[in-house]
């Protein structure tokens, strides 16, 4: 906010110039930083020991860590404070990958904050506290999820990313997906049916980016099929163009979606990563009450 409010002013007073240099807005981000932490420790220090929020020991320990019961253990929450304030004061705001690295930093101390009350390091805590505990560590894991995805999309339509495409067995690369999913297929009461050519094409492409195309496929068509129901990975050609498709029925209805997290954005990365390899991306719904989604990528290659 101070860049945006000061920097302006350069053409006029020429002394605020220097806030276009990054260097010295870090150096003020940091010194900014250290005086947080020099006026709000003590008294943060004090109020979580009258609040009694301390390290617990457990008894079975050395007696040598016993003398730590008690040590204040939210300090990050002063770190959290001073990054994401001084960023704020001192970062262009306009670039998306300022958002991004405060986004990623916030879910961070979601899920350590979440992991600190799981463990009981505050003390013991009643079911309800711990049924909200692992809610907000599925909270923060979805918002760290939300803003990789995010990155990657950036990352592909600014054309930053740059991976060489290299020759490799696609249906091995496949099979590597659905093998990670099949034990949550069975938790979930799900059938998952794979269908794929006896000879497996080579392709050439990013391996990666092939992988996370199916992940993200498979993951979003599980999330929203029904408990009982059966999602199909079918694995084609046509022509140069290697086609994956993932069937889910019955899906969810509206109302059992209602709470299930997502924005979309797991698909929006499906789309940048066919385009990424010239191909294309379609989700259509089927008469037997699923959905049907297709990845077209024209990458096969001759022997």
């Amino acid at each position: 906010m101070l860049y945006h409010l000061l920097y302006p002013l350069h053409g006029a007073y020429s002394l605020f110039n220097v806030f276009r240099y990054i260097t010295f807005r870090t150096l003020i981000a940091a010194i900014t930083s250290l005086l947080i932490s020099f006026l709000l420790g003590p008294w943060l220090i004090r109020r979580l020991t009258a609040r009694q929020i301390g390290q617990t020991i457990r008894p079975d320990g050395p007696q040598s860590h016993l003398s730590k019961a008690g040590t204040p253990t939210m300090g990050g929450t002063l770190i959290l404070f001073s990054l994401v304030l001084t960023t704020l004061l001192l970062a262009d705001l306009t670039n998306l990958y300022v958002w991004l690295a405060v986004g990623v930093t916030i879910a961070y101390a979601i899920i350590g904050f979440a992991d600190a009350m799981r463990g009981r390091a505050f003390g013991p805590l009643s079911a309800r506290y711990a049924e909200h505990a692992q809610l907000i560590h599925t909270a923060g894991l979805h918002l760290l999820d939300l803003v990789e995805a995010m990155t990657d999309v950036a990352m592909i339509e600014t054309g930053r990313r740059q991976r060489p495409f290299e020759r490799f067995d696609a249906l091995a690369n496949i099979r590597g997906v659905t093998d990670m999913f099949a034990p949550q297929a069975q938790a979930a009461d799900l059938k998952l049916i794979v269908n794929a050519p006896a000879a497996s094409p080579d392709v050439e492409a990013d391996p990666l980016a092939i992988s996370q195309i199916l992940i993200n496929l498979l993951a979003n068509a599980m999330k929203f099929t029904a408990r009982g129901g059966q999602v199909n990975v079918d694995v084609g050609r046509e022509g140069a163009s290697l086609l994956i498709s993932v069937h889910n029925h019955p899906a969810k209805t509206k109302a059992a979606r209602n709470g299930e997290p997502g924005m979309g954005i797991g698909l929006q990365l499906v789309r940048a990563l066919c385009a990424l390899h010239g191909g294309e991306f379609e989700m259509r719904d089927t008469q037997d009450g699923g959905v049907s989604a297709v990845a077209r990528l024209p990458i096969i290659v001759e022997p």
